[in-house]
């Protein structure tokens, strides 16, 4: 049973592309077979990719922080994120990676916006690039991808080099891609052993992150920066401490002082957009490396993702200078529902200081 999502993937190309794609690997046992095997033979590749958490045990889906972001999510922060760059005149292919690929949700989102810009099907796919350190999941989004574009298999075999297994925290070339999207790992890097020993390879390549414990996604953060040229661009989805939490102020800092950070789109999670705990808040974060940040487009407590899909996102423009007179010490946003909350907070606070 350990190969079943190999024989799906056989089934519908060849055995040989599978064994590629998918070498044997002995954390594929932590799969639920029972939900494997009611699976449609010729489900589309998109599909089975989105499905893939969904068959984990949860013990696993959680230690790999397995919790794909939905289309309807990835899709408007993919918009925002490549618009600039597509309008760009410059006629050099970008480059475009998601370091947590998952199931391939952003790259195909990224997809889209290159094809409707213009760009052939075979030209788009070989923009995108990605890592997992889950291999099934990053062979279950290469083929997303490939189907998507409706390419013949040889662009597959061509593909696979593109979108792979490995660690987004240190595997890829610093420095030498147009646009970053992504979902990381919203977990804790625990005190077990082999815990203990990633955070030592880790801790000497990341400045941005703060006394005591590491936090995946604060790590995927700083990553993105430096995964970026300078005027790249990032497009991610991360939870709400980023925010406000004190010791993530170096990640605000690096925002704000070396970014224009464009959008903080914040929601609740009431409407189960992941299947995690209702009260989880988290944002879609949009911004370009180089320069300086002057005033963020901000919203919080939403619960539709059809807001954020808006053509004009309705939000309230937080200054860096507001934000650091109303947060002197860390930099944390204080959550407001529109222009007047903002107003109020800041005559409270002038008043505070006389």
């Amino acid at each position: 049973m350990r190969g079943a999502i190999r024989d799906l993937v056989a089934r519908r190309l060849s055995e040989q592309i599978a064994t590629d794609l998918l070498p044997p690997d002995p954390a594929e046992a932590t799969i639920d077979w029972r939900t494997l095997l009611v699976l449609d033979a010729a489900m589309p590749f998109e599909q089975l990719a989105a499905a893939y958490p969904a068959l984990l045990a949860p013990s696993q889906r959680k230690q790999r922080g397995t919790w794909f972001t939905s289309r309807e999510l990835a899709a408007p922060t993919a918009a925002r994120t490549l618009a600039p760059l597509l309008a760009r005149t410059d006629s050099t292919p970008l480059r475009i990676v998601d370091p947590a690929v998952g199931g391939g949700t952003f790259l195909l989102a990224a997809l889209h916006e290159l094809r409707a810009a213009g760009l052939p099907a075979r030209d788009a796919m070989r923009c995108l690039h990605g890592v997992d350190i889950d291999s099934t999941a990053a062979a279950l989004a290469a083929l997303a991808v490939w189907s998507a574009a409706e390419l013949p298999p040889a662009d597959l075999c061509d593909f696979k080099s593109n979108v792979r297994a490995g660690d987004g925290l240190l595997d890829l070339p610093a420095g030498t891609f147009d646009a970053v999207l992504t979902n990381p790992p919203w977990e804790t890097l625990q005190s077990t052993p082999d815990a203990i020993a990633r955070v030592a390879r880790l801790r000497p390549h990341f400045h941005h992150q703060g006394p005591g414990k590491l936090y995946t996604y604060r790590l995927f953060v700083e990553r993105c920066h430096q995964l970026l040229r300078p005027g790249g661009r990032f497009g991610l989805c991360v939870p709400a401490s980023l925010w406000f939490d004190r010791d993530a102020a170096p990640l605000r800092d690096l925002l704000l002082d070396e970014c224009r950070w464009e959008w903080l789109f914040g929601f609740e999670n009431t409407q189960k957009l992941f299947p995690i705990d209702s009260r989880y808040r988290f944002a879609m974060v949009v911004g370009e490396k180089g320069g300086r940040t002057e005033s963020v487009k901000t919203a919080f407590g939403r619960t539709d993702v059809a807001d954020w899909a808006a053509v004009s996102p309705r939000h309230t423009l937080y200054g860096a200078r507001e934000l650091r007179a109303l947060s002197p010490a860390s930099g944390a946003f204080v959550e407001v529902e529109d222009a007047r909350d903002l107003d109020i907070l800041q005559r409270m606070a002038r008043a505070g200081r006389r």
